[in-house]
């Protein structure tokens, strides 16, 4: 699963307008930001309430977007959002130790281990630091990264950035809370359970968002150049001289009104389609010629129509005698009645013991969601009773099995997850699984 906070993306920092203008007065060098023209482009802003804006270096006036196109609006009050580099051409006043000035007891060796309480404020100190322009997102993002709890159970916590809602760590993913952890793990345990969770930590976005909540949920700018580089990648584009519509390096003629690229040249000719030809209501149609010795098509005997008949009934009776023998097979058979054959091929009771039918019979059931049937294949592939051993699979019965309630299921596969067989080891699975097994009781 891919990382929606991976640090790939555009980072976006918060401006004021006036900040915006002196950037645009830059632009209008293009020398401020070398030959990537395609940088103006990205030359855009969101403000709070969702409208985007923009400023053309030339004339120097804002730009609002409204419905596709860009019109000259008055200047927006209070921030906006844009992308990062913005600031790197004028040396704005960022404060990279806002937050250590401002929350110095959360320091960074200590975040896994303070109060719901301290976790809460920090975050909210941070969304704060990146509201009043000290960080840009994805710098604020990674520092949010670092800010975790662990509860008695060794589950992660922390609160979303934008909600203030507590989240903890399921298999599911982050899920929300109504309120925070209501006991944390020791601050001073060696249990090699909480230090397996913590070496996690580092590597959660390899498996699910190591944000529960991005600090910008999303950037989609309109579709649509800022006025200035459409003046100037208009030039160097292939337009139409009738209806300005682009066209192909190798067109001839305009694809929307058939213009011709050269005024010398001709428009095509639509190729005419002529309708097929119908005959005509009055014309006799084509007889026989009994004269010149043509014969009809002869009709099939009455013997030929019965033994035909014959052969269709046969075939019916054939085919449904051996759809029923299929239907009381496939369809009749119950899952319990599946699952107690295959017992009785694997263990010999009342039956030879016969390992593939027993794998035939077990596997049905255990499609079918009987949980003792995938316990015994877990059992079969552990110990390679009629199968080849086979650990991976016989760690997935087991988990199917547990899955389905089955408490033996559960001891087994916690047994696996501790040691590491058929998977990697899993020290908090193993211990949900004895947590469920023991309340079955």
């Amino acid at each position: 699963m891919t990382d929606p906070t991976s640090s790939s993306k555009l980072a976006i920092a918060v401006y004021t307008p006036q900040q915006i203008e002196d950037v645009a007065r830059m632009l209008k060098d293009t020398s401020a930001i070398g030959n990537d023209r395609d940088r103006l482009a990205e030359f855009v802003f969101q403000h709070s309430n969702g409208a985007w804006w923009t400023v053309d270096p030339e004339t120097h006036k804002w730009h609002r977007h409204v419905q596709g196109t860009w019109s000259i609006s008055p200047s927006p009050g209070g921030t906006l959002l844009g992308p990062a580099w913005v600031g790197q051409l004028v040396a704005f006043d960022r404060d990279e130790n806002f937050f250590e000035d401002e929350f110095p007891e959360m320091s960074l060796e200590s975040r896994s281990s303070n109060t719901p309480q301290e976790l809460a404020m920090a975050i909210a100190q941070i969304q704060d630091a990146f509201a009043a322009g000290a960080y840009d997102s994805v710098s604020a993002e990674a520092l949010l990264r670092k800010f975790y709890l662990i509860d008695s159970h060794w589950q992660l916590w922390t609160v979303g950035v934008r909600s203030s809602e507590w989240y903890v760590l399921k298999q599911q993913g982050w899920m929300a809370q109504p309120q925070g952890p209501s006991e944390l793990a020791p601050a001073d345990a060696s249990d090699f359970g909480k230090r397996a969770l913590e070496s996690q930590i580092p590597i959660l976005s390899d498996h699910v968002p190591a944000l529960p909540e991005l600090i910008i949920p999303s950037w989609l700018p309109p579709k649509g150049l800022c006025p200035t580089v459409f003046k100037e990648t208009n030039a160097e584009r292939h337009l139409c001289s009738h209806c300005n519509a682009t066209l192909a390096l190798q067109a001839r003629f305009c694809s929307l009104c058939g213009t011709p690229v050269n005024p010398h040249m001709q428009p095509p000719t639509p190729p005419t389609i002529e309708p097929p030809q119908r005959p005509r209501i009055d014309e006799p149609m084509a007889q026989p010629n009994k004269r010149s010795g043509e014969k009809g098509t002869a009709k099939p005997s009455k013997k030929v129509n019965y033994l035909f008949g014959a052969a269709l009934a046969l075939v019916f009776v054939i085919l449904s005698f051996f759809l029923i023998v299929w239907l009381d097979d496939q369809v009749f058979v119950s899952t319990k009645t599946m699952y107690w054959r295959g017992e009785n091929y694997r263990t010999g009771e009342q039956v030879p013991k016969d390992p593939e039918e027993a794998l035939y019979w077990l596997k049905r059931a255990a499609k079918k969601g009987h949980a003792g049937a995938m316990f015994s294949l877990g059992n079969m592939y552990y110990s390679g009773e009629g199968v080849v051993a086979d650990l991976a699979m016989a760690r997935d019965y087991y988990k199917q099995s547990a899955n389905a309630g089955h408490r033996e299921a559960m001891l087994r596969l916690a047994t696996m997850s501790e040691r590491g067989e058929g998977g990697p080891v899993d020290i908090h699975r193993a211990y949900e699984l004895r947590e469920r097994a023991n309340n079955q009781r």
